[in-house]
């Protein structure tokens, strides 16, 4: 579930990508109902795009380009459906912590960095992985250590649970 260009590190929870071109690393388990909230820690502020992707999206796309998905890039724009623009958002460096709340019933991913709200992206199938893609400089926290900020309301901490 990764591009060979991604290498990934501790239990899997870090990747670090080495290629200028489009490069996917995703979660093997996917959500098809519920609300699930994780994070990413950004270790190197780079080309980077975090969010969710399909069943479908190749490990030659990154979370916003495939066909449907969402991705927060680091210059601060968040793209939806094949890579349209969706909004325009606070850029993420090192150290940023990118929160997600993905509602796969209601068909929305909310963005958060460093708690605060970006915004919401709708969706349209019925099953997301959560994915990172480009140079990918991350370590995510599905669950398995203590979130550097609360879930929302009504949101399963993490997306493995």
């Amino acid at each position: 579930n990764k591009a060979a260009s991604i290498t990934l590190s501790n239990a899997n929870k870090t990747a670090v990508g080495t290629s200028t071109v489009s490069a996917l690393v995703r979660s093997t388990i996917g959500k098809s109902s519920g609300k699930w909230y994780w994070e990413c820690t950004v270790l190197t502020a780079d080309t980077m795009s975090m969010g969710v992707v399909e069943s479908a999206a190749g490990t030659a796309h990154m979370p916003g380009n495939s066909p449907d998905g969402a991705g927060y890039l680091w210059q601060g724009n968040v793209q939806t459906l094949g890579g349209s623009l969706l909004a325009s958002v606070a850029t993420y460096t090192t150290g940023d912590v990118i929160g997600f709340a993905l509602d796969v019933t209601g068909q929305a991913l909310d963005f958060y960095k460093n708690n605060a709200f970006q915004v919401r992206a709708g969706l349209s199938v019925t099953t997301y992985y959560a994915a990172a893609g480009y140079f990918a400089n991350c370590t995510a926290n599905f669950g398995a250590s203590t979130f550097a900020y609360s879930p929302p309301a009504g949101y399963n901490p993490g997306l493995y649970n």
